[in-house]
């Protein structure tokens, strides 16, 4: 009779499933999910910290070329440390995921780790384009196999039944990357120092500005304000580079006590068929890096319509004034012999006699 009762309670012990846990092969998709939101999340904190710390310009140094490689490094590093941490990380705990070691233990990082490259390896084929799909149709193919996933094996990894909270929880966790995404992209596209700068600060201003508008990305050319204010060109042997810059142009960067307070630049033609102005990216990031600096700034330059006006204004203009936060801007033209066609740009006036010549004269000076 005991032997009876015995196999009976195996039995049930066996069969049963407590209300409270679901079976994760059934759920193929739910598991990619918290697995992609993990993934994206662990990207956006790589890319905010290249950005932001590092001052990198993400896209122009082709991160992107390679980002399947990155991702999967993030991802086995990442994992690992929330897994051996915290016990979890946000999308398996968003979307009802428990893992942790047959004795009911968190993973230790060693095992973290070595679970988190098998889950790349097989699962996602390292992200490879083509072989990932082919590793998630192999998973999805294998769903209803317990044993299908070998960096699975030996850890009690079970989805807890949230009672209708799943999908809640999938929106809130869209929000919050998306919340992430917005702060990144407005840390990222921002000058690093405000107000009064020095030689080092406005350089670091300058040279974040000519990378994010005025540098072509396949240049293997690097051209850099150094730390005394003056532009360096840095060119590869064998390789040809003309500057743009050329002319009878004088550029003056005004320092006072060690502290930037504007910059002053003329340009003169005289005689040539046709007048563009030379200014170039150079000047040009210089001019608008000193404006992303004033503290009235919107802290999402692109979308400071103010700013942005003033700036168009100045750059395209031929002469007036104008102030914007503790700068002082003005532009002035002269020209003799020449007829204006567009925005920059002179033609000589075949009909005028003598000398001809144009004189722009331009200042932004801090108050």
């Amino acid at each position: 009779m005991s032997e009876y009762k015995s196999e009976i309670n195996i039995d049930l012990i066996r069969d049963f499933n407590p209300p409270d846990e679901l079976n994760p092969k059934r759920h193929p998709w739910l598991r990619y999910f918290a697995f992609s939101l993990d993934s994206v999340l662990y990207m956006l904190i790589f890319y905010l910290f290249i950005a932001v710390i590092l001052r990198i310009q993400v896209l122009n140094y082709g991160f992107q070329y390679y980002s399947f490689l990155v991702g999967s490094v993030l991802y086995v590093i990442f994992d690992a440390l929330l897994i051996s941490t915290l016990g979890n990380t946000l999308g398996r705990w968003i979307l009802g995921f428990r893992l942790r070691e047959e004795d009911g233990s968190k993973l230790s990082f060693n095992s973290a780790l070595v679970r988190s490259f098998l889950l790349i390896k097989h699962g996602v084929g390292f992200r490879i384009p083509f072989y990932t799909q082919f590793c998630l149709f192999m998973s999805y193919r294998n769903k209803d196999d317990s044993d299908a996933d070998i960096w699975n094996e030996g850890y009690d990894y079970k989805m807890v039944d949230l009672k209708g909270k799943r999908i809640f929880n999938l929106v809130l966790a869209n929000i919050l990357v998306y919340m992430l995404l917005i702060v990144s992209v407005m840390l990222s596209s921002n000058v690093r120092y405000k107000g009064e700068l020095n030689l080092s600060q406005y350089a670091d201003n300058v040279n974040w500005v000519y990378g994010e508008f005025f540098t072509n990305n396949k240049s293997s050319v690097d051209i850099y304000l150094d730390e005394n204010g003056e532009w360096q060109v840095d060119v590869p042997p064998n390789v040809i580079y003309e500057d743009y810059w050329v002319g009878d142009i004088n550029r003056e960067l005004i320092v006072e006590d060690g502290i930037v307070k504007g910059l002053k630049v003329s340009e003169y033609y005289e005689n040539e068929e046709l007048v563009h102005s030379r200014l170039g990216g150079k000047v040009k990031s210089e001019i608008l890096s000193l404006i992303y600096s004033d503290n009235s700034t919107k802290f999402i330059q692109a979308y400071d319509k103010k700013a942005n006006k003033v700036l168009e204004e100045f750059l395209d203009g031929e002469n007036g004034e104008w102030d914007y936060g503790d700068y002082h801007l003005s532009k002035k033209t002269t020209a003799k012999g020449y007829l204006k066609i567009s925005d920059d740009v002179y033609e000589l006036d075949k009909k005028h006699d003598g000398k001809a010549f144009i004189k722009i004269e331009m200042s932004i000076l801090r108050d």
